[in-house]
């Protein structure tokens, strides 16, 4: 009548009319509910008991319950394998043990996922590493592509669009590098100039020789015509 499943709301409309359980109520000792959940607790403690026993079998032959391994096999296995073991309540331990496969298949997941993203980082960085040995900060990702391809870490980074992101960050960062600033600056002041800026630099220096130098007062510092000197 009990399964270790049973609800007392779904036992309750099958009994309250039923003289058995009227004639309990309000007698002294335990309810009808308290000697429900009793059973109940007794129930689950065989299907713990009857869990333990299996999984220790499962392990002892390295058989392994999956989520979607069927019921079928669990109990070929259990019965074959498994002699101390109460097959009763083995579909309310196969249950047990589903769920348990899920709960381990995620974790192992989310492990799995961990891994892959430290993995990534790692590489991330390594490639990070390689790329500050770029001279060139004028270099496109384009242009640069192709010896990024052949490194180890772009290799273990297996995602290009995450080295690209790499590549702008670093190339960035070396902009912003004093080293590289006075180097751009060396290269400015080594560039050549042209003949035009030349002539425009020559023509300003001679306008300023020839140009009269004031006194002060404003009066020009040469003698005018019909000046004696004192």
């Amino acid at each position: 009548m009990f399964t270790p499943m049973s609800t007392w709301t779904e036992l309750y409309p099958r009994i309250q009319n039923d003289p058995r359980y009227t004639a309990m109520l309000g007698q002294p000792g335990s309810s009808p509910l308290e000697l429900f959940w009793d059973e109940i607790e007794q129930l689950n403690d065989q299907v713990y008991k009857t869990r333990k026993l299996l999984e220790s079998c499962m392990r002892e032959h390295r058989f392994r319950v999956h989520k979607d391994t069927p019921l079928e096999e669990v109990v070929r296995f259990a019965s074959e394998q498994c002699k101390d073991v109460d097959m009763k309540h083995m579909e309310y331990v196969y249950r047990q043990l589903v769920v348990k496969a899920e709960r381990r298949e995620e974790e192992e997941r989310e492990e799995e996922r961990m891994r892959r993203a430290r993995r990534k980082r790692r590489a991330a960085e390594e490639l990070r590493l390689a790329m500050l040995e770029i001279e060139d900060l004028g270099v496109t990702w384009e242009e640069e592509r192709p010896k990024i391809v052949l490194m180890e870490a772009f290799q273990e980074l297996d995602d290009e669009n995450e080295a690209h992101r790499v590549f702008d960050s670093v190339v960035a960062k070396l902009h912003d590098k004093p080293e590289s600033k006075l180097r751009r600056d060396d290269s400015v002041r080594k560039r050549p100039r042209s003949p035009a800026i030349d002539h425009e630099v020559v023509s300003a220096e001679n306008a300023q020789e020839t140009q009269p130098v004031s006194a002060p007062g404003g009066h020009s510092s040469d003698l005018e015509e019909g000046e004696m000197l004192g």
